[in-house]
């Protein structure tokens, strides 16, 4: 009998720990695949758009907090009304559930792009947690997960290439070059306010809020300029 009851005993057990060890075991690219949402402007026809991309960094009792650009929040204008989905909603095809989500704050200036966010749900997802340990070395390997063109999640990894840009470029009109640093990764449209992953660390060091396609490379907002959720 004792012998049945430490069996029972170690099973009980080992049902309590595998899913800490599913998660504890979940790849950089997993988590961030995972904890990647895409970002949609409600309108008032019920048609939805496509906006950015939004990544979950914080849990909270009831939901996640999640970040993205400024300019994304911006789009909507007064009154906006915006959801988020773990994939891109197609039409006349099976979809994930789409959640409405509310905008705590957002900045969106020549040297500040950046939003948090709020879902309010029961669903299990990964966070990601922000970085405070300012921008990493030039050469660092990152890690970035977007919807550009709406196409679908694309893993993307790549390099910080720059340190931290103070001018607008050499014409000075380089609208993304002030206060961002760059990364050589493919962000297209719709790769805007994707999370820009330290793949050692496993935490956020910025905000894609720009690219130029003939470098391919990505202007990023360093998350230290983030002020998060109090």
């Amino acid at each position: 009998m004792k012998f049945l009851k430490n069996i029972i005993f170690s099973f009980v057990i080992a049902l309590f720990l595998s899913p800490l060890v599913a998660c504890s075991t979940q790849t950089i690219e997993t988590k961030v695949a995972n904890a990647t949402f895409a970002f949609y402007l409600e309108s008032p026809h019920s048609e939805r758009d496509f906006l950015c991309s939004a990544t979950a960094f914080q849990k909270t009792l009831d939901g996640y907090f999640l970040l993205t650009a400024g300019h994304c929040v911006a789009e909507g204008g007064p009154g906006a009304v915006f959801t988020v989905s773990e994939d891109i909603f197609k039409v006349d095809t099976p979809n994930p559930p789409v959640y409405p989500i509310t905008v705590i704050s957002y900045r969106h200036e020549d040297t500040l792009d950046y939003a948090i966010l709020y879902l309010r749900t029961t669903h299990q997802y990964p966070v990601i947690p922000l970085s405070k340990a300012g921008i990493p070395p030039v050469g660092t390997d990152v890690i970035n997960i977007n919807f550009t063109d709406g196409i679908g999640k694309i893993t993307s990894e790549g390099r910080i290439s720059t340190k931290l840009l103070t001018t607008g470029g050499a014409s000075g009109d380089c609208r993304f070059c002030k206060f961002t640093f760059m990364v050589q990764l493919f962000a297209g449209h719709g790769a805007s306010g994707s999370s820009v992953v330290d793949k050692k660390t496993g935490k956020i060091v910025g905000i894609a809020v720009g690219g130029t396609t003939e470098t391919l490379g990505a202007f990023v907002e360093p998350v230290s300029a983030v002020e998060g959720p109090k």
